[in-house]
């Protein structure tokens, strides 16, 4: 039982679905303290040539209290922001192969009436990967119940959810403890994903580590998957026998 947790970020980017369908359980973290100018609220997309931020406002009031789950996006009659999100997709977008494809999805998406941050970027993550034909499980953390913070909430998470292994992105070998996962019998494996490149309209040099929102205007749902699992790079950390 291979296990992953990640941020239920917004428009996230190639790496979160390689790892994602890479795992047999992906659980998301809604139960996090919110990260202000991260990827939870916006990512980047092409825009002339150049990675920008598109995104959703979010009401800011005590975050540093609240957790991703209960982050709220402004309604668009106090903070109008409907139409340049979806009008940023279109104008940089509406020239690619697949747009017709995929615009649909957002004007429906935008035109319903989002509160919940955690939700619409739900409803993003499980249509593209459903759309990437990725069948991976999703779990809430906070259904767990989990205790304990950084590695230890890693941990308690993998083993509430029957995890032997747990997959980490690059970034866990700062903070984990991996004696303690040892001790537990929960392996570790890294996902040490490497970007690929595909055929990108609208730029001469490649731009990576964008939404896979530009992956998919570009080539398809199809490819798409090829391209993204073709950066797999598993590294299994130590001796579990």
């Amino acid at each position: 039982m291979v296990v992953t947790i990640h941020q239920p970020e917004h428009l996230p980017w190639l790496g979160f679905f390689n790892k994602m369908a890479n795992a047999d359980e992906i659980i998301i973290l809604d139960n996090v303290q919110y990260r202000k100018r991260y990827f939870q609220n916006r990512n980047k997309i092409l825009v002339n040539g150049r990675e920008k931020y598109i995104g959703v406002p979010v009401k800011l009031d005590h975050y540093r209290e609240k957790t991703i789950a209960d982050m709220e996006i402004y309604r668009d009659e106090d903070v109008p922001w409907k139409n340049k999100y979806l009008k940023t997709i279109e104008y940089h977008y509406r020239q690619h192969p697949y747009f017709h494809e995929y615009y649909p999805f957002f004007e429906n998406l935008v035109s319903k009436r989002a509160e919940s941050l955690y939700d619409f970027n739900m409803e993003i993550i499980v249509y593209f990967s459903r759309e990437l034909k990725i069948d991976t499980k999703i779990i809430k953390a906070s259904d767990l119940s989990p205790v304990g913070s950084k590695s230890d909430l890693i941990l308690d998470l993998s083993k509430r959810a029957g995890a032997n292994v747990y997959l980490s992105g690059p970034s866990g070998r700062d903070y984990m403890e991996l004696s303690k996962y040892k001790e537990e019998k929960v392996e570790v494996w890294f996902n040490d994903f490497k970007h690929p490149q595909y055929v990108q309209k609208g730029t001469e040099e490649f731009v990576s580590h964008l939404s896979v929102l530009d992956l998919l205007m570009n080539v398809g749902s199809e490819q798409a998957r090829e391209i993204i699992q073709s950066g797999t790079v598993i590294t299994r950390e130590g001796n579990y026998e």
